[in-house]
């Protein structure tokens, strides 16, 4: 009954035991050992507490447990859900050294394995102190035991053990012995969940050497191989996820839902969203297979409508959406958050009413908003036509505030944006106090925070925030954030836009200051230094704005009708405009 299949009979074997005392049979150690190794292995470790009663009732007789008693009861607290019971195991390991009974190799592995399974990976160091206190007293690991210590290297947090799981693996194959599928398996995920993706060539690798010594691969290998193809910087390898798919195939090789979820993940995350389309092949392609999905599947789906160029796709992210809802596939704050942005990435800021229907969906469905969807629903507010909607960016700020969801540098850039966008730049003194509120809390500015702020002056009325611009840039410096040219374009714009045209020598050092730094100057950036020579008081500066079109040649900068346009205004203010009309 120990042995029966999938430890259906651990039921059976407590009843027969329970017959044996009133029929004058005294159970021994291997009675209690194959007692425990029947609760061992009841379906999904559920009977891990039974195996300790029945190793209590063991010492209460005064029957003394051995090596398989032991291993057994590790092994059935290594099984308990969710790796709960991982300092059992160790509890029960510490007993048995007590007692002066000698682990084996299969006690190892269940201990080794106890801590691979603990939540979040955090016991991956005792595992290695298992294996390591394994190798002093002399009992060789096997198979298991080293696929067990990579299991665990590979669940560390954060993907931080990769190289470990390498050199445990080269150990292995000093010490001669044989890796199986599962190795490889824990492996090529160990490789994967290196931070930024960055070991996807590693996965590679190591397929290929698990080709060489004739290792079939199993649906969990290639699961783990198309995930490191996905993961890979950049989206970079969204070709090879394909490959990796394709050579699945060929071999006959089920895929799964991880399969597929990691495929249309690979297409979500192409270079500039352009894989849109075939993110929708691979959902088809999944659907003709019959395999279900579930949440993970439409969520990378959705973000890759998303991702698609110009927000182009926003309709079919709600048409996916909708296809999720009538399969009964329940959402959350991922689908939510991507459907949002979605909207928000609509051409020309036209969808902010469809976001604001989405959030309001998403809380009538209790799904907590989080500090993503707060930010996309702030942008989509600042991208509304004309910066129509900066009082609703504020009170979706609000909103976010009294939920208590914390603010980060992103949500306060899409503010101070959308107080930027206000008709007639009537907000830029809103856009400081959103300003002054990051630094009191301590949310870390960059350069897009400073250029939105420095545009949102530069747009006060009658250009009268020309000097506080400058300020404003100073405490960039101050802050260390670089400039780039978004801002010197910006703050040459200020410039211009001073009353009266007086601040056109200040453009100009602004320009020099911006050349000193090796930004380089575009079409834009031109155009309003001329415009800013064009103000000059009594049109003095026309030369001045004929040597800015000169350098634009040279350096073979765009002109456009915009340059031309503020030239031919520059000549006609001239004092003599007659005379030099024809210069241009």
């Amino acid at each position: 009954m120990e042995k029966a299949p999938g430890g259906s009979q651990w039921a059976r074997a407590l009843e027969v035991f329970a017959e044996m005392e009133p029929r004058g049979v005294e159970p021994d150690v291997f009675c209690f050992s194959a007692l425990i190794s029947a609760m061992e292995k009841a379906p999904g470790g559920s009977q891990w507490e039974r195996a300790l009663e029945v190793f209590n009732e063991m010492k209460r007789k005064g029957v003394q447990p051995n090596t398989v008693t032991f291993s057994a009861l590790i092994s059935a607290m290594e099984k308990a859900p969710g790796g709960s019971q991982w300092e059992r195991a160790l509890e029960v390991f510490a007993e048995m050294e007590r007692r002066g009974v000698e682990p084996d190799v299969f006690c190892f592995s269940a201990l080794i394995s106890a801590m691979k399974k603990s939540p979040g990976g955090s016991q991956w160091e005792r595992a290695l102190e298992a294996f390591e206190k394994m190798e002093h007293r002399g009992v060789e690991p096997d198979v298991f035991c080293f696929s067990a210590l990579i299991s665990a290297m590979e669940k560390a947090p954060g993907g931080s053990q990769w190289e470990r799981a390498l050199e445990v693996f080269k150990d292995m194959k000093r010490k001669g012995v044989e890796p199986n599928p599962v190795t490889f398996n824990a492996l090529i995920s160990a490789v994967e969940k290196a931070p930024g993706g960055s070991q996807w060539e590693r996965a590679l690798e190591v397929f290929e050497e698990m080709e060489r010594r004739r290792v079939e691969p199993d649906t969990i290998t290639f699961d783990a191989f198309i995930s490191a193809m996905e993961k890979a910087p950049g989206g970079s390898q969204w070709e090879r996820a394909l490959e990796v798919f394709a050579e699945m195939d060929s071999r006959g090789v089920e895929p799964n839902m991880v399969t597929f979820n990691a495929l249309i993940s690979a297409m979500e995350k192409a270079p500039g969203g352009s894989q849109w389309e075939r993110a929708l092949e691979v959902f088809a392609e999944m659907e003709r297979r019959g395999v279900e999905p579930d949440t993970v599947t439409f969520n990378a789906l959705i973000r890759a409508m998303e991702e698609a160029p110009g927000g182009s796709q926003w309709e079919r992210a709600l048409e996916v959406f909708a296809e999720m809802d009538s399969r009964g596939v329940e959402p959350d704050t991922i689908t939510f958050n991507a459907l949002i942005s979605a909207m928000e990435k609509a051409p020309g800021g036209s969808q902010w009413e469809r976001a604001l229907a989405v959030f309001g969906q998403m809380k009538r469905r209790g799904v907590k908003p989080d500090v993503f969807c707060f930010s996309a629903l702030i942008s989509a507010m600042e991208k509304a036509p004309g910066g129509s909607q900066w009082e609703r960016a504020l009170e979706v700020f609000e909103e976010m505030e009294r939920r208590g969801v914390e603010s980060d540098t992103i949500t306060f850039n899409a503010l101070i944006s959308a107080m930027k966008k206000a008709p007639g730049g009537s907000r830029w003194e809103r856009a400081l106090e959103v300003f002054e509120d990051m630094k009191r809390r301590g949310v870390e500015t960059n350069p897009v925070t400073f250029n939105a702020l420095i545009s949102a002056m530069e747009k006060a009325p009658g250009g009268s925030q020309w000097a506080r611009v400058l300020e404003v840039f100073k405490e960039m410096e101050h802050r260390g954030v670089e400039p780039n040219m978004i801002t010197f374009s910006a703050l040459i714009s200020t410039m211009e836009r001073a009353p009266g045209g007086i601040q056109w020598e200040r453009a100009l050092e602004v320009f020099e200051e911006m050349e000193r730094r090796g930004v380089k100057p575009d079409t834009i950036t031109f155009n309003v230094l001329i415009r800013a020579l064009e103000n000059a008081p009594g049109g003095s500066q026309w030369e001045r704005a004929l040597e800015v079109l000169g350098q634009m040649k040279r350096r073979g900068v765009k002109t456009n009708k915009s340059t031309f346009n503020a030239l031919i205004r520059a000549l006609e203010k001239a004092p003599d405009s007659g005379e030099n009309s024809g210069d241009v």
